[in-house]
């Protein structure tokens, strides 16, 4: 530590410290200060106080940064892409599957179906003969209108809808009914159970439609009938 001359030092051997502690060191015989420890140990302080202040800060900015290094190197982004890309795609197909199945257990047959007990035509509407019954081509017609009219229902091959709880057109219960019978269910619908009238048709058409229900079961339909 240097030594200061005599002309520096005060009168009772003391001299005040112009700086920002403004802390007093006294002065020994020769000059010498006192009181440097204390000095050193504020400063010391002050450094491990700061030393401090900067680990916390890169604690905080640890995450951030390192994020930021693994958007920066391509390999990573690479993996982490194709993480995503994987996850995204066995999200899709079980979104997919499970849509699949809803629409097979939706659109499938509906075997149960029970004919409504209380739904039955007059006699005398039910003796009516069907007057296309020779004319066999005109069933294709009948697919027409039954594709326009029945098929949301009954489904594409008059199987019948288990959500819809509509009838298969293909049961015996049904396909063992007269003519007459089925012309005027056709004719008068039942509401009770989701079937609505189409008295709106012409009387033929509805007649066309008895002739290509008559056909379901059948490979007699003519090719013209099959066509959409």
């Amino acid at each position: 530590m240097p030594f200061l001359s005599r002309e520096f030092s005060c009168r009772h051997g003391v001299i005040r410290w112009i700086g920002e502690h403004g802390r007093w060191f006294q002065c020994a015989q020769h000059g010498t200060l006192r009181g440097t420890r204390g000095f050193l140990a504020g400063q010391r302080e002050r450094v491990a106080t700061l030393l401090i202040l900067i680990r916390s800060y890169a604690r905080r900015e640890s995450r951030p940064a390192s994020l930021w290094i693994q958007l920066r190197i391509p390999r990573v982004q690479q993996q982490d892409c194709a993480i995503v890309w994987r996850q995204a795609l066995m999200r899709a197909v079980f979104v997919a599957v499970f849509l699949m199945v809803i629409l097979a257990v939706a659109n499938s047959q509906n075997e149960g179906y029970r004919q409504d007990p209380g739904w039955r035509a007059p006699t005398e509407a039910a003796a009516r003969p069907n007057p296309l019954a020779k004319r066999p081509d005109a069933a294709a017609g009948g697919a027409k209108l039954f594709k326009r009219n029945c098929v949301e229902c009954h489904g594409e091959n008059g199987t019948g809808l288990a959500n819809k709880h509509s009838a298969n057109l293909r049961l015996d219960v049904v396909q063992k009914q007269s003519d007459g019978t089925l012309f005027w269910k056709i004719t008068n619908g039942n509401t009770d159970r989701g079937m609505p009238s189409f008295s709106r048709l012409p009387e033929l058409q509805r007649w066309q439609l008895v002739l290509y229900l008559r056909n379901l079961n059948s490979a007699d339909i003519p090719s013209k009938a099959k066509a959409k």
